[in-house]
């Protein structure tokens, strides 16, 4: 939803579009980078955590 209220108020405030005119054309969502962090155990053993990132992409087109 963050992502959704942040095309439109840049939509609005960079272009000056009307947000009554906007709709959503196309969402993408793919891999990013993973943040591999070690996790301690007990006994003096560790595992490991991965951090997984991702990219949201969100296109906006305006009804004519």
């Amino acid at each position: 939803m963050k992502v959704l209220n942040s095309a439109i108020a840049n939509a609005q405030n960079n272009y000056g579009l009307d947000i009554d005119n906007l709709y959503i054309k196309e969402i993408l969502i793919g891999k990013s980078l993973t943040l591999r962090r070690v996790y301690p155990k007990a006994m003096g053993r560790a595992n490991r955590v991965s951090k997984r990132y991702s990219n949201i992409t969100v296109k906006l087109g305006v009804i004519i």
